[in-house]
């Protein structure tokens, strides 16, 4: 499979069938489902399971062709519905007392957490992968230069101690923190408007 760069490229190389194509994709969502899973109230092991049927029925709706690229605001927002109704077939699935938020009204868990709330835990899962796929890349791109920008932007260091350390200006260690800023900018952004 080519890097995953543009929602275009994973959308073709899925498209391909191969078989690396979907491990590859699965192997980056996976963590976020199953966090997903968890946020919206299923055990570990349930969200494991949920993660697996989401991407389950992921391959098989697109493989079927149900999703249209630009339509429905996209593959984000096309794999959240897919992710939410698979946990909530999940929850209805558990015994009562599981899915049960509040036992004196007997209000479920998904009765009780706003739709606006479920998908903003969405999104931020859903950047936090892209994020983290853009960092393993400028990782592999700047090698000499991502241990200052980990201190920086990971570690909370301050610009002064970071240049202390490595024995460089100010400006400089400005310098490296806006080029690879620029750089998870640009990659970002050319991941979500593949799509």
């Amino acid at each position: 499979m080519k890097e995953w760069v543009t929602t275009t490229i994973v959308l073709n190389e899925l498209s391909s069938g191969k078989e690396d194509a979907w491990n590859a994709f699965s192997k980056d969502c996976h963590p976020m489902l199953v966090k997903f899973g968890v946020k919206l109230g299923l055990s570990h092991h349930n969200a494991e399971d949920a993660a697996q049927d989401t991407m389950m029925t992921f391959v098989r709706l697109y493989r079927e062709g149900k999703y249209i690229r630009g339509e429905g605001g996209g593959l984000r927002k096309w794999f959240f519905g897919i992710a939410y109704n698979v946990i909530r077939d999940v929850r209805r699935r558990l015994p009562r007392e599981m899915q049960v938020a509040d036992e004196t009204t007997g209000t479920s868990f998904f009765e009780s957490v706003e739709d606006k709330n479920i998908e903003q835990t969405w999104d931020d899962g859903w950047q936090g992968m892209i994020l983290a796929k853009c960092l393993d890349r400028v990782r592999r791109e700047y090698r000499k230069d991502i241990e200052i920008f980990e201190l920086l932007a990971v570690h909370g260091k301050s610009v002064s101690e970071v240049a202390t350390q490595f024995n460089k200006t100010e400006n400089a260690i400005y310098s490296i923190k806006h080029k690879i800023l620029k750089r998870i900018g640009k990659l970002k952004s050319d991941f979500e408007k593949g799509d």
